[in-house]
């Protein structure tokens, strides 16, 4: 008995520790979220009228807003990808010398050379120490490979040579909220 309530302890400390956990689980209640015409379902109409997007539009940053909003963190609040890797907002960028520390319930940005900009973004589920790989949960993708256009919500591994920003959201200061 002591050894569980010692476990349960441990657990509440932990989550009062990271409140960005609380946003990663938000964002993990969302997997099955899949589309029933092209880019639209109950869930994803939600997603894009929160950002006053057109009905159908793509919905990666959309979702992101969804998530950061209903947490009531401060964030870009758009359905526009690029939005969500300002410079102001990153921790870290593909090809420099990066000393901050990803965590789970960061955002990750995607570059596509044939758009000439971001066009894909996700929030990191989990990191894999000593890997180089996060496991991220994103919408308007697939279930395999690289694909930025999809029919759902779905966790990816995905591989930090691939990532063009990260960026961060919560803030340490409101772990004592």
């Amino acid at each position: 008995m002591k050894k569980f309530i010692f476990i349960i302890f441990l657990f509440l400390i932990c989550g009062k520790l990271h409140p960005q956990n609380e946003l990663v689980k938000f964002a993990e209640s969302y997997l099955f979220v899949r589309e029933i015409t092209q880019n639209r379902s109950t869930e994803i109409d939600s997603f894009n009228q929160a950002v006053g997007v057109k009905l159908g539009s793509p919905y990666c940053a959309s979702f992101n807003s969804w998530i950061f909003n209903h947490n009531f963190y401060e964030n870009p609040n758009s359905a526009r990808s690029s939005d969500w890797s300002l410079t102001k907002d990153q921790i870290w960028k593909a090809k420099k010398n990066n000393t901050r520390k990803i965590e789970p319930g960061d955002v990750v940005t995607f570059y596509y050379s044939n758009l000439g900009r971001v066009g894909h973004t996700g929030i990191i589920y989990q990191v894999i120490e000593n890997d180089d790989y996060v496991i991220t949960i994103e919408a308007n993708t697939g279930g395999g490979g690289i694909n930025r256009e999809g029919d759902g919500v779905y966790k990816k591994k995905r591989s930090l040579d691939k990532i063009y920003a990260i960026t961060r959201y919560y803030k340490k200061s409101e772990i004592n909220k």
